[in-house]
């Protein structure tokens, strides 16, 4: 990996060295020559289904951009959003957990969009974010807190992440070529295209993605700040010794898109192979996977009427398998290994000897598949009216037809492939009949300015009808009023809820158990106010104070049974960016305070139970010359109490406060003929700062450890 590291560096410096012999100028204002108003400027279309500006959006949304991603060395779409105030991902080397404004778990409040586009996985209607959301293609990720279902239904609990895509953008015209290479074997290959042939124009990417991640073999066999309360059977009993640490991963995203005039077709698809990382203290951390296979197609056709309104129609059809195994240690299974060797008399081993790797696969194999089913599907139907008339009034009445058809799991302890039945009856715990649902939406929003556009107001309401929990109706409402040339305020109010998932209303338990399909939704009710403020031409900001009260939260009664929870759970915060930029210096400052209900954890009460109390993300560029540029990001994570990772312990422990910095180094915008060069050397946890996060799901191992001093190298071709 270092001599492929050093032959891509020799060969960029080689090619930079022809690129300023041939240098010429180019009619495209550079980034370092922008205005931060310019900046600023940029329209977004999550918070409203429409383009805008983020000051008078009526919602609280973060942009990252395109330069935003190139300066600070982002590779994935974790690392993007985690210096994005009230963002909050949690690593462990395999997918992350977190969430949005103190609701953490694994991402699944939050909804996950491609150009608009819902790209959830489909059995549990989670944001699974891992290696398949990466940085290649992505124009800007427009991060919205709070409430979401108004406009976008279930799962938008407590924000919305929409990527929008270089390849599909109308503008976008060129080849791009990307190549990473980094420790720990981590290696990359890219492509984006976006094409005009008249009325014709066609779009793509394409990513392969290979790493073997950090490697933890030390951390798990810290007894204390890893297996801490689990017995010394499953502390010592794996092949760490024998087979090692292993947590390849390997991802392979794909995006096209082809559109004529009015009518397009495109997809948005993935494969994913994996490690499972920290998730579980394990018999054998070599051979555990995790396969996910994805894919969307959709079609449409979209066309604007004078003096009529804009229509959209789309259809798009998901197709879901995912499967893989665990070596999951239990006690039984470890004595039953004991006995064999007492009583077998041919036996070399006693009962201090450890276990060797043939016994781990023999005895402690967990395997969840559908990888021989015809996998998950799902059908929606899109329907989307858009008008404005008189100049200022503005209306969106939307209409959508969602069927999901979910494929349960087929659980193994013998093979790695099993078989799937996929005939549906209550007894078939793969295809059980509530697997099947359906629900039928409509939408509206209304907006209009009043008082020589001084105030905006934005009013909007959804009604959600589901096949098996019944009807949610959700509203919104937005108020923002320009209070000075360059100052705004915000009063926001926003409504949101959470569907019940197959695992919460019961799958894979006993089939003599009926289904908790009564099971309600959890709701959400979220109140915003915030001001936007240009202080001057060098600096510029924004500040929101929120309060979130959750009700009718899903909550385990025990194992295998959910309930709806009748307490409700508050959690008041404020975010603030500002943003600034003077000469040859510019970047950002995220913060973020949270302020969550006390949680019980037995029978003691904790305050910001896994949740940073502070949170804060400088982020610091310099352009050394109008092609070098270096950038430094600095995040700062406050002392954290958290809960105990291991279920079997009710107890708590500190985590303690870390600074963790990244620099990189880039060197942009080289041109040789129409040939644009581009190369970033970066350094992650760059101090190599000893640093963990708190197991949030509370599943497992005590806490996940996070990645020491990692490099990056890429380069990036434009034609």
């Amino acid at each position: 990996m270092k001599m492929r590291l050093i032959s891509l560096a020799i060969s960029s410096l080689i090619a930079w060295q022809h690129a300023i012999a041939n240098e010429k100028d180019t009619a495209a204002e550079s980034f370092s020559e922008l205005s931060l108003e310019d900046l600023l400027d940029i329209e977004i279309t999550t918070a409203s289904k429409t383009a805008e500006k983020i000051d008078t959006a009526p919602a609280t949304v973060y942009l990252i951009t395109a330069n935003d991603i190139k300066n600070n060395g982002y590779t994935s779409l974790s690392e993007a959003i985690a210096n994005i105030p009230g963002v909050t991902p949690i690593e462990l080397g395999f997918f992350s957990f977190g969430g949005q404004r103190g609701f953490l778990n694994n991402f699944s409040q939050t909804l996950i969009l491609v150009d608009g586009r819902e790209m959830q996985n489909l059995i549990a209607a989670e944001t699974f974010l891992s290696y398949q959301f990466a940085t290649h293609n992505i124009k800007q990720i427009e991060v919205m807190n709070g409430p979401g279902s108004p406009l976008y239904g279930a799962n938008a609990y407590v924000g919305v992440i929409n990527i929008i895509t270089k390849s599909n953008d109308k503008n976008y015209d060129g080849t791009e070529f990307h190549m990473e290479e980094g420790t720990e074997d981590t290696s990359a290959y890219s492509i984006i295209l976006g094409k005009k042939f008249g009325d014709l124009r066609i779009g793509a990417s394409a990513r392969i993605f290979e790493t073997d991640n950090w490697d933890f073999g030390d951390f798990v066999q810290d007894k204390k700040n890893f297996s801490d309360g689990f017995s010394k059977d499953q502390q010592e009993g794996n092949n760490l010794h024998s087979a090692g640490y292993i947590n390849h991963a390997r991802a392979e995203p794909l995006s096209w898109q082809i559109r004529y005039k009015s009518v397009y077709v495109g997809q948005e698809s993935f494969f994913m192979r994996s490690g499972k990382g920290l998730e579980n203290v394990a018999a054998d951390y070599a051979n555990q996977r995790d396969y996910r296979r994805m894919r969307m197609n959709y079609i449409g056709w979209e066309k604007g009427y004078d003096g009529i309104g804009d229509f959209k129609v789309e259809y798009k059809r998901y197709k879901e398998w995912f499967w893989g195994n665990n070596y999951r240690f239990t006690q039984e299974k470890f004595d039953e290994i004991m006995k064999i060797r007492a009583e077998d008399p041919d036996s070399t081993l006693g009962p201090d000897d450890k276990l060797t790797t043939e016994e781990i696969h023999e005895h402690f194999l967990d395997t969840y598949s559908q990888e021989n089913s015809s996998g998950s599907t799902r059908d929606v139907y899109d329907l989307q009216y858009h008008n404005r008339w008189e100049g200022d009034w503005d209306l969106i009445v939307g209409f959508t037809y969602d069927r999901l058809d979910i494929m349960g799991i087929s659980l193994s302890s013998i093979t790695l492939s099993p078989d799937f039945n996929e005939t549906r009856s209550n007894e078939n715990s793969m295809r059980r009949p509530f697997y099947l649902s359906s629900k039928r939406s409509l939408y509206l929003q209304l907006r209009k300015p009043f008082f020589e556009d001084k105030l905006h107001v934005t009013l909007g309401a959804r009604r959600d009808d589901h096949s098996q929990y019944g009807s949610v109706n959700t509203f919104r409402s937005g108020f923002v009023y320009q209070v000075a040339d360059k100052t705004y305020l915000k009063a926001l109010y926003g409504q949101a809820f959470r569907e019940p998932n197959i695992f919460e209303k019961g799958a894979q338990v006993d089939p003599s158990i009926p289904p908790n399909t009564s099971l309600q939704p959890a709701e959400i009710d979220n109140y915003e106010l915030s001001v936007h403020h240009s202080f001057n031409e060098y600096m510029k900001g924004n500040m929101t104070i929120f309060k979130s009260d959750a009700t009718n939260q899903i909550v385990p009664e025990f194992t295998t049974k959910f309930t709806n929870s009748s307490d409700s759970f508050t959690i008041n915060g404020l975010e603030a960016m500002l943003y600034y930029k003077y000469g040859a210096w510019f970047g950002d400052v995220a913060y973020t305070f949270i302020d969550p209900d006390a949680s019980m954890v037995g029978e003691k009460k904790v305050d910001n139970l896994n949740i940073y109390p502070h949170r804060l993300s400088f982020g610091v560029n310099y352009n050394f010359t109008p092609h070098i540029r270096l950038n430094n990001r600095t995040n700062f994570f406050s002392k954290l109490t958290a809960e105990h990772g291991n279920p079997a312990l009710t107890e708590t422990f500190d985590i303690d406060r870390t600074f963790v910095s990244n620099f990189t180094l880039s060197f942009h915008d080289y041109m040789y003929n129409d040939l644009s060069m581009n190369a970033q050397l970066s350094i992650k946890n760059a101090f190599d700062e000893e640093y963990f996060q708190p197991n949030v799901r509370n599943g497992g191992p005590k806490q996940f450890m996070q990645p020491g001093r990692q490099f990056m190298f890429r380069m990036i071709l434009k034609y």
